[in-house]
């Protein structure tokens, strides 16, 4: 019994630093015109790799592959499960829109109100933001592009674009563009380092669920008064 309530403590354990250390992620994406796509990601964990990746080809199959350290431990078709899924979307009944009439504003109070909500949307937007940088910090973002667009000049003119963007990203980040100027093709190669602050994210958490949840009730409080005035 000892024995079983000791391996229990060390997983619990495991389990709550698994989620409170930093957390290594990589993403890696490609797809060419025609061929379809795939993606692939890994999470290191304590100096371990879980991972998984998500595969389409043009032919509308999907595939899905899960692996512990390096060994495979899931390979399966999912095109099933995703034409089901997909099925089951086209399927749901669309809720009847109602439209409500509303008394037009004049012009300036109009403006008014999409300027004062203009300035409080910015405000979310610098704070989420800020938030973002400080849980999440990309490592290396490197991209690869092959482009041909039938016409060399027009292709010339892009890869001349993508070279000067090139030269003001970071230096985290590398777009590497080649060409070919006899035919039409895309080919895109995207592999992203990050690491998430899982500390970091949980003190957000906490420090913003009793605002949402706040609003929320707010919000359902005034749909409910709203709808007793029309009835």
């Amino acid at each position: 019994m000892g024995i079983f309530f000791c391996i229990f403590i060390t997983i619990a354990i495991l389990v709550i630093l698994a989620f409170l250390l930093p957390v290594k992620l990589y993403f890696q994406a490609a797809g060419e015109m025609d061929r379809g796509f795939e993606l692939n990601g890994k999470v290191m964990i304590f100096s371990g790799f879980i991972g998984g990746g998500f595969h389409y080809s043009s032919n509308d199959l999907y595939r899905a592959k899960m692996f512990l350290l390096k060994v495979k431990i899931l390979d399966a078709d999912v095109t099933p499960v995703v034409r089901f899924i997909r099925r089951k979307v086209k399927e749901r009944p669309k809720k009847p829109k109602i439209e409500k009439r509303e008394e037009k504003k004049p012009l300036v109070d109009r403006l008014k109100t999409h300027y004062r909500k203009g300035l409080i949307w910015w405000g979310y937007f610098k704070k989420g933001f800020r938030d973002f940088r400080d849980t999440v910090r990309f490592d290396h973002v490197s991209t690869s592009v092959k482009l041909g667009l039938g016409n060399p000049a027009v292709t010339g003119k892009i890869i001349g674009i993508l070279y000067a963007i090139n030269g003001v990203l970071p230096e985290s980040c590398v777009i590497t563009p080649t060409w070919d100027f006899t035919r039409s093709v895309l080919c895109v190669d995207v592999s992203i380092a990050l690491t998430f602050f899982s500390l970091k994210f949980w003190k957000h958490v906490i420090q913003y669920t009793p605002e949402i949840a706040r609003k929320i009730i707010t919000h359902r409080k005034r749909s409910r008064i709203i709808i007793t005035q029309e009835i």
